[in-house]
């Protein structure tokens, strides 16, 4: 995806937007096949025994957990708005859900629309200023396709397989900056639904991607802490852009800057 915005027409824009501003695939350039060509030979030599395990990769005792409703943490009928880095929220733990309540399908409603009004696939609670273990996504990204809807409350990774793949991504919380991401390509997943019932599911291309992404936003991650260095060069300027504007809208609070964890 080129950067020329301008250029495009407005349905092209927003087609564009839609993959680009949360999570995005793209044409890629000379160095990105370059690094994928690197990923096959690497993932043709490596041998995944534990690919089809049933072990856990994160456990819930490690996150806090809110006993009582969700609205806690957020007033239900206050508006919610997608933070962006480097506001402290996007790092703060978040609390395992154990109330399955109006408020909380409220919420996710809200998260829906708050993704839809910026065209994004996925959104996760913390982006919307609530710190709980919750995403939204919809891999069409189209608000008339309300079948292709996705809530997971305290989803757990179980296990990832397949060829790992670069992409560049984007996210609702950098507005127009991107970079190459690499990820598994399939993901093993167990979660509660709204009613607080407990299910599996397998995903794979593109809504496993989603899933990852918004995934590591639970975790406290963002999709710049997987960029190389390279990617991250390319994108210095505009995060150092955002985190004087927000110095300047919230003078003296401290936030966490970009953390190197490396591929998934």
């Amino acid at each position: 995806m080129t950067h020329t915005m301008s250029t495009l027409t407005t349905t092209g824009r927003k087609r564009q937007q839609r993959n680009g501003r949360n999570v995005a695939v793209h044409a890629k350039g000379r160095a990105s096949r370059a690094l994928q060509e690197l990923l096959n030979r690497k993932n043709e030599n490596d041998a995944a025994p534990g690919d089809n395990d049933d072990g856990d990769e994160d456990t819930s005792s490690s996150y806090p957990t809110l006993t009582t409703s969700v609205s806690a943490l957020v007033d239900p009928d206050a508006p919610l708005s997608i933070l962006q880095y480097p506001h402290p929220a996007l790092r703060a733990p978040n609390h395992t859900v154990t109330v399955f309540d109006d408020v909380l399908a409220a919420l996710a409603d809200k998260m829906f629309d708050l993704m839809y009004e910026d065209d994004g696939v996925g959104l996760a609670a913390p982006q919307a200023g609530v710190n709980v273990r919750m995403m939204t996504y919809n891999e069409t990204g189209e608000r008339d396709h309300p079948e292709d809807q996705v809530v997971l409350v305290n989803p757990r990774i179980i296990n990832t397989s397949g060829p790992k793949t670069v992409f560049e991504e984007g996210c609702l919380s950098f507005p127009q900056l991107y970079g190459d991401v690499v990820r598994p390509s399939r993901v093993r997943v167990k979660a509660q639904g709204l009613d607080g019932k407990s299910f599996y599911m397998n995903i794979d291309k593109f809504p496993a991607r989603i899933f990852q992404h918004e995934f590591d936003h639970l975790q406290g991650v963002l999709f710049v802490d997987r960029m190389d260095d390279a990617a991250l060069d390319g994108i210095r300027e505009g995060l150092e852009g955002q985190e004087q504007a927000f110095a300047r809208a919230q003078p003296g609070v401290a936030y966490e800057r970009v953390k190197k964890v490396g591929a998934a």
